[in-house]
């Protein structure tokens, strides 16, 4: 009798001991959300090479090569425009930052104050190229949005090339770059690539000369991509 009291005992202050340190225990704070009202100013900074490039492989090392095509294809304003839409469907207001002349795709925080003084915006959405390693089956590198494409006996292959950065700057007086938040940052920056695509599809009468009416394939699969980034964001600026 004495041993089954001793052990109920124990077990009670065992109990008790847990329950103290639990109600001690400091609570997991959520990540905060941010609460843009309707209306509320978004900056907008596009930093994209408007010129498309080709990183390509040939059958020997001879046969490669890397190609800057000198015409504009418009990606760049289409990813402004794609990024505003997916803002005004959230009743935000975007705001065009290069027009405004604000080099806002390189900020530091101690230039967000004047940022938000200047243009009146409340965050900033940031998308520009920045070279990264790309995952392809070769090693490669890349810094501007195109195509990485491949020779081989029987025919040429093509995939997206999109080496793009987003940052999404909260100008409440913390400065956080919300594009590194667990939920984002996974889309946004892993490698800051976004998952290669191969372009299907689409005949190419030389591969060593696309056209800009045969780049428009690659640029509809890296918009699709940046609609669905900017819709998340937008979500997440106006998160209750």
């Amino acid at each position: 009798m004495n041993m089954l009291f001793r052990f109920a005992f124990i077990a009670c202050a065992t109990w008790a001991m847990l329950t103290a340190c639990a109600s001690h225990a400091p609570e997991r704070t959520a990540e905060p959300s941010l609460k843009l009202s309707e209306g509320a100013k978004v900056g907008v900074f596009i930093g994209i090479s408007p010129q498309p490039k080709q990183l390509h492989q040939g059958m020997t090392v001879a046969g490669n090569f890397v190609k800057t095509y000198p015409f504009n294809w418009g990606l760049e304003k289409d990813v402004r425009s794609t990024i505003n839409e997916a803002l005004k469907a959230q009743g935000l207001v975007p705001i065009d930052l290069n027009e405004a002349k604000l080099n806002a795709g390189y900020l530091t925080l101690q230039e967000l104050p004047a940022i938000r003084e200047q243009s009146g915006v409340q965050a900033i959405v940031v998308v520009k190229n920045v070279r990264s390693y790309i995952g392809l089956p070769v090693h490669q590198y890349a810094d501007v949005p195109g195509v990485y494409s491949v020779r081989t006996w029987l025919r040429t292959s093509f995939t997206t090339v999109a080496p793009l950065q987003w940052n999404v700057w909260s100008l409440d007086g913390l400065g956080e770059d919300i594009a590194t938040r667990p939920e984002l940052a996974k889309q946004l920056n892993t490698l800051r690539q976004m998952r290669p695509e191969m372009w299907k599809g689409v005949e190419v009468a030389d591969y060593e000369a696309i056209t800009a009416a045969e780049f428009q394939p690659v640029k509809a699969i890296i918009l699709r991509s940046v609609a669905q980034t900017a819709e998340q964001v937008a979500r997440t600026l106006v998160a209750r």
